[in-house]
């Protein structure tokens, strides 16, 4: 890649994650801060695209499913994982040129915090 990369005004940066790896120093949540989160993100629910697509949206959680990318769980079993936080859902709209070089329109889940 720094054949490739090497001028690119984020290099060294790019180079000691893939060296080194990410660091998060994330710090843990206290428990009434998770409740906060938690409940804040069941109230907010699910993204406008989600929400004005759940037809296609249930579509794309199911073949997320199938494809093992997730594990359905009962919204009501949810508060009974601890420490679990949620990422409400949004649908993106994308192009995609597959092989024969066809641009092809697809639809994809995505789970997206921005709401905060």
């Amino acid at each position: 890649m720094e054949s490739t990369l090497w001028f690119h005004s984020s290099w060294d940066q790019l180079q000691a994650v893939l060296v080194q790896g990410s660091n998060w120093p994330l710090t843990p949540l206290s428990k009434i801060d998770w409740q906060k989160y938690l409940l804040a993100a069941l109230r907010f629910g699910n993204h406008k695209g989600a929400s004005d697509h759940s037809e296609l949206c249930k579509n794309l959680v199911t073949a997320e499913v199938q494809y093992r990318f997730a594990i359905p769980l009962l919204l009501q079993s949810i508060t009974a994982i601890p420490k679990v936080l949620l990422a409400p859902m949004n649908i993106m709209h994308q192009i995609i040129i597959n092989k024969h070089g066809w641009v092809i329109k697809k639809d994809i889940p995505t789970h997206d915090q921005s709401y905060r």
